[in-house]
């Protein structure tokens, strides 16, 4: 963080850091108070001790446990403490929520040039705690001196946004009185003291702790009602005597993986050289981490040697930055106030000491300097530990031999705002003029310009620019800040189309009488425009387009409405829209997502270019995509992953079809800069200003790696475009092999909208559990290596142009081997269904939120999971279903401790009842199905339904005869929910699709009843409802992985009957034509009301793929109750997953996971023939026979060292027979680039 804290209150073991405060047990108020009277009493004497005070308004209430001090009050010997001069004055700004109400950082006492508060004491050592600043607006600048001494410098004090500070120094107070004299700048400002014999200061500094914690996390009553998100390593730490000597593990780790305070590397990690690359004057990064093995070393100093080639040439420290990022309490959803992770942001410049008490993650810039020559480059990070030991940390560097234009093919704005806003309106930067801080402004806002233009920004967004008008006589006239839209245009972060500027709509209706539209809409459609307002807006169009044109700006995108997401915006939307196009050439800009209730097909049709409000309302169809932006503001979001930046605004961008991106904002913080937890959401920032610097976030700097991504594919693409047309044979081939490459990582880059999900499954590879890669393992696996291998290609069809051929290869003998598995291989159960019938209905349900009707007590109690990966969820929820002839019905169970906290606002009928505590039901014709139904009730009872079609949302669709009602408990709350059958297509239906959702606020925990991950409306995730009057039915059934040889399933059978069941099942083997090759029949007796669970048998001989039918027949009348038939996929039988795509030679070594269901009775001793070929001419180079024993068979890695395999695609195959059966092949690809040369 940037607060620090006192080495005095370190040593006490009072304060270590901002983070081990949340692990302190904080005496009480009661206490304090009983040991601290006098600290509490508006009277203070000679005698007093301690003295808390909270500098104010003398109306309002001081912080408890503080006393309050007024402008007013000056000191007398009477008084005991008081301003010795007149003309303070106090203020007290807005609190952002009501856990920070009467904070005494909230209101402090501010004077005009030298004033001094004086105390009254007896002479002795006082320890002091000193808190001043302003949440609203930039501080002044000033010191403080005590004694002669100045504690506090004005440099100290010097800050560029709003914040408020907290310094700790000792006091050696010599006569009755101690006077801190404050000299302003030419203000000051002070918000409370603490101040207390350094012999009684264990009284007073549980006081400080606490009020330290509250102003990096939030107060003790804030915190009662959120929760602590924590991250376990995954990876058991390492026990080599070395580092257990120094006491912590040294490894690279990738500049866009997430790291938390408790990471600890995986052993393969730990052996990767550390190292990077970039090119002549890119600022590129080199990342390692420190964990700990124990918590009592420090790094006491840190040098950076150069890095060199070799003797003569080298890269010079001076152009090396070490950083170290902080941890910081962030929200886990940017809207959400119920839960935080301790996460990176800050990325600090290294200051000794440095204690290694968690995982550091160290980030060290290499700004290559124009004239590098390329090669590899070596040198060290060398730190100093407090037991006296060295450590020395090898750094890599690869300067490759090419330049990256300047710009990418695409767009990269932001939304930007604040300090311009504030210093285009003279109206708001009064008290900056003032305070004489406008000049800081300036300073501010040249700096974020400066720092823009080296991140890639070329389209300031949005950045209240308005068009003011007014009326003077009969004439209308039209303003524009020229001379700061012009700043930006010379400062080279406006190259491209921008937005922001339109006509000022509350400056029209000012001179029309038109009403102001609401500024977040509404639900009613607002009166028609008047002609005049029409004319003078239209006007104003052209007043805008005109000066462009006049001063050549690049082209002004109309903005002219915010998220049009209700009926008066749609509306005002329309109008603007058909407005602005009075004006030839003037083209409109609105954000949002495509549906109805939002951009619907009318809309869009009025809107040249769409923003996409989040990567995950960005259409998967690139004739969508085309031409529009999109608005990813987790971007900003100090909630937002950094991870996710690099890849959104990196390679899923550019291989979209969009032309612009830009977030959401570049610098908008609510409350105080130092904690996320206060305010309704989270705060965003790229930056933290200080005295010297704007200090980067980790989100910031991954946006810069996302922007060069897109530079190295500008580049490549040019390069391939330059060797197709060189008539150079040699770089005609490279240019195609790159083109091929291209084509290559696109199949496996996931769209924006996939990689919004979490998880990917339609794009790269699968994990060897079976299982969609996370976005993080994505990014590990692919993001830097697609980098590496794009500038392979740039250098191959370089050389080849220069006439340079590659090296022959020689005869070669890839390093492979074959091991048993060690970390056995997830069995994933092959075939698993989510399965339940509706209890029959007999009696009426009263539809009130309590479950008294009969047909609730024999319901079946179904439990909901995470819907991210099927675990049990921290608040319990039960449903039950039943259903009658004519109508669904649904109760829900919803277990909640904290009832208090319930998010419930919305009351009104197809409101936005998602946005509160809710559940959900979405219901098709069957699992998979195409066209589906939603019903939302949240905790007012109040409903919302929906009607996709194709999987599109149709909000507009409403069922005639919807109820539900709500009953709220101490511990829970109940949900009773009831539509007709017929409104949702299933009045003769037997079977639907269907999955029961709940969404709980406070923490953000999402649940349902059937997933695999992906999403409630995901229908391939629904699982399946009988609704059928059959009294027996398969309630759950079981496909274990299947085998070549016997396979065993099982069977959930249900009687909901109230009378036993004599049942038959028949399953039937189907070949892949059709023809049955297996069939066995099993009797079942099953009693009333129960459920029983039958095994069942079948043979698979071959790989090829089979159906499986299962049947439920009636014993005596041979009637069918129920049947399911399953796909059984050879895929499935032999599956081989590498754990990679790219080899980088000397660096990695493929593993490919093998495995082969097959009977053990069948295994017996086979070999395996591994085949590699060449890409482009398919010609074998490499086959080999390799014995592995029956022991292995089943699950084994083939390992594959690259170093002497020739750069380039290459075509694996590899062929296994077991035993008897016919011989089994699976093929995949990989790539093998260059090492370091």
């Amino acid at each position: 963080m940037i607060r620090t804290f006192s080495p005095e209150l370190q040593d006490n073991g009072m304060l270590v850091n901002g983070r081990t405060l949340k692990c302190f047990v904080f005496f009480t108020f009661v206490i304090i108070l009983n040991n601290l009277p006098v600290a509490y009493s508006q009277k203070t004497t000679l005698d007093s001790s301690i003295y808390c005070l909270d500098f104010g308004l003398q109306t309002e209430e001081p912080e408890p446990g503080f006393v309050r001090v007024s402008p007013a009050r000056l000191w007398s010997i009477e008084n005991g403490y008081g301003w010795i001069k007149k003309g303070i004055l106090a203020t007290s700004r807005r609190v952002p929520d009501e856990f920070r109400k009467d904070k005494l950082e909230y209101s402090f006492h501010e004077g005009t040039g030298e004033n001094t508060f004086r105390v009254s004491l007896t002479p002795g050592k006082y320890r002091c705690w000193l808190v001043a600043g302003d949440m609203t607006y930039i501080p002044p600048a000033f010191s403080v001196i005590v004694n002669g001494k100045t504690v506090i410098s004005q440099k100290e004090t010097t800050n560029y946004i709003p914040r408020v500070q907290t310094w700790l120094f000792d006091i050696d107070a010599r006569e009755n009185n101690l006077d801190f004299e404050f000299k302003g700048n030419p203000h000051f400002v002070v918000c409370g003291i603490i101040l207390a014999p350094q012999n009684l200061w264990y009284k007073a500094a549980p006081i400080i702790e606490k009020k330290e914690k509250e102003l990096i996390l939030a107060p003790k009553e804030q915190l009662v009602s959120w929760s602590e998100k924590t991250h376990s390593s995954q990876h058991a730490r390492p026990k080599n005597s070395k580092e257990i000597q120094n006491g912590f593990i040294v490894s690279f780790w990738p500049s866009y993986l997430p790291v938390y305070p408790n990471s600890v590397p995986a052993q393969e990690r730990q052996n990767f050289p550390i190292w990077s690359f970039g090119t002549p004057g890119e600022l590129e990064p080199v990342c390692f981490v420190l964990c700990p093995l124990r918590n009592d070393v420090s790094i006491v100093s840190a040098s950076i040697t150069d890095l060199k080639k070799d003797s003569r040439t080298k890269i010079p420290n001076s152009f090396l930055t070490l950083r170290v990022a902080t941890y910081r309490a962030h929200r886990t959803l940017w809207a959400t106030r119920k839960e935080y992770e301790w996460v990176p942001e800050l990325l600090e410049k290294f200051k000794a000491p440095l204690r290694i008490d968690e995982t550091k993650f160290f980030w060290l810039t290499v700004n290559v300097p124009e004239k590098s020559e390329p090669g590899l480059y070596r040198g060290s990070v060398i730190f100093e530990t407090s037991e006296f030991r060295t450590v020395k940390v090898p750094i890599m560097f690869v300067v490759l031999p090419f330049n990256l234009p300047e710009e990418s093919r695409k767009i990269f704005g932001f939304h930007y705002l604040d300090p311009l806003y504030i210093l285009s309106h003279p109206d708001i930067n009064r008290l900056y003029r003032e305070r004489q801080t406008l000049s800081r402004l300036e300073e501010l806002l040249q700096r974020d310009l400066v720092d823009m233009k080296k991140h890639g920004i070329s389209s300031i967004c949005n950045p209240g620019f308005r068009l003011r008008i007014s009326k003077k006589g009969d004439q209308i006239e039209y303003t524009l800040p020229v001379e700061l839209i012009e700043k930006m245009i010379q400062s080279g972060v406006i190259k491209h189309s921008f937005f922001g500027i339109t006509p000022m709509i509350e400056d029209i209706c000012a001179i029309t009488g038109d009403p102001v539209p609401h500024p977040r809409g509404s639900q009613e459609i607002p009166p028609p425009f008047s002609n005049e307002f029409n004319r003078i807006y239209v006007n104003g169009i052209k007043f805008i387009q005109q000066t462009a044109q006049e001063r050549k700006w690049p082209e002004i995108l109309f903005y002219v409405v915010d998220e049009p997401c209700d009926p008066e915006r749609q509306e005002i939307a329309r109008r603007l829209c058909n407005l602005v196009h009075q004006v030839p050439g003037a083209r409109t800009l609105v954000t949002g997502r495509l549906g109805e209730g939002y951009l619907n097909e009318d809309l869009v049709k009025l809107i040249d270019v769409i923003k996409f409000s989040g990567p995950e309302s960005v259409p998967d169809q690139p004739e969508l995509q085309k031409g529009n932006w999109f608005y990813p503001n987790d971007v900003a979001a100090a909630s937002g992953s950094y991870s996710s930046v690099r890849f959104l605004v990196g390679f899923g961008f550019w291989f979209s079809q969009l032309v612009g991106v830009a977030p959401w904002r570049y610098n908008n913080i609510v409350g105080s800069p130092d904690t996320d937890l206060d305010g309704n959401m989270s705060d965003f920032f790229l930056t933290y200003p200080v005295a010297d610097e704007n200090i980067p976030t980790l989100r910031w700097e991954n946006w810069r790696e996302g922007f060069d991504d897109c530079r190295y594919m500008t580049l490549l693409e040019n390069k391939i475009q330059k060797g197709k047309t060189s008539n150079v044979p040699v770089a005609e081939k490279a240019a195609r092999q790159a083109e091929q490459e291209i084509a290559d990582i696109k199949s496996i880059v996931p769209t924006l909208n996939q990689f919004a999900s979490g998880m990917i499954s339609e794009a790269g590879y699968i994990k060897k559990s079976g299982e969609p890669l996370s976005c993080e393992e994505w990014m590990d696996m692919y993001c830097q290596k697609i980098r590496w291998a794009v500038a392979n290609h740039i250098i191959a069809i370089d050389r080849a142009l220069e006439g340079k051929t590659s090296l022959s290869a020689k005869k070669m003998k890839p390093v492979i081997e074959v091991l048993k598995q060690t970390d056995a291989r997830i069995q994933k159960t092959y075939w698993k269904e989510e399965i339940t019938g509706a209890e029959k209905v007999t009696q009426p349900v009263v539809i009130d939120g309590d479950f008294t009707e009969e047909c609730w007590k024999h319901a079946k109690v179904l439990h909901l999971v995470n819907r991210t990966d099927g675990s049990i969820p921290r608040k319990k929820t039960e449903v039950m279903v039943a259903a009658d002839n004519e109508n669904l019905y649904f109760a829900f169970k919803n277990f909640e401790p904290a009832m208090n906290n319930l998010v419930a606002h919305v009351t009104n009928r197809d409101g936005e009842v998602w946005n509160d505590d809710c559940v959900e039901v979405f219901i098709g014709n069957d699992t998979g199905c195409q066209n589906f139904y939603q019903f939302v009730v949240n905790a007012n009872g109040a409903t919302a339904d929906a009607f996709y079609l194709s999987g599109e949302f149709k909000p507009k669709w409403n069922s005639e005869n919807v109820e539900a009602a709500v009953k709220k408990f101490p511990f829970y709350w109940q949900v009773e929910l009831k539509f007709p059958r017929k409104d949702v297509g299933l009045s003769k239906a037997s079977i639907a699709g269907i999955n029961m959702c709940r969404e709980e606020k406070q923490t953000g925990e999402l649940t349902c009843w059937s997933t695999s991950g992906r999403g409630f409306a995901y229908t391939a995730d629904f699982g399946r409802l009988n609704i059928s009057d059959s009294d027996c039915y398969f309630s759950k059934v079981l496909l274990p992985e299947s085998n070549i040889g016997q396979n065993q399933g099982s069977i959930e059978i249900s009687n909901r009957c109230d009378k036993d069941k004599n049942v038959t099942i028949v399953v039937t083997l189907y070949n892949q034509h059709g023809i049955p090759v297996q069939q066995t029949t099993r009797n079942v007796s099953v009693s009333r009301f129960s459920m029983t669970c039958v095994p069942y048998e079948f043979n698979l001989e071959t790989d090829e793929s089979f159906e499986l039918q299962l049947k439920l027949l009636d014993q005596i009348q041979n009637t069918l109750y129920d049947s399911k038939t399953l796909r059984i996929d050879s895929n499935q039988i032999f599956q081989i997953y590498p754990d990679t795509y790219y080899l980088i030679k000397g660096i990695d070594v493929l593993q490919v996971f093998c495995h082969i269901s097959i009977d053990k009775k069948l295994s017996g001793s086979s070999p395996i023939t591994l085949t590699l070929a060449d890409n482009e001419e398919k010609k074998i180079f490499y086959r080999k026979q390799i014995p592995v024993d029956e022991y292995s068979l089943r699950d084994f890695i083939i390992r594959i060292d690259p170093k002497n395999l020739p750069s380039g695609k290459i075509l694996a195959t590899v062929e296994v027979k077991p035993g008897k059966i016919s011989r089994m092949k699976k093929d995949f690809a990989f790539c093998v680039l260059n090492g370091f040369q």
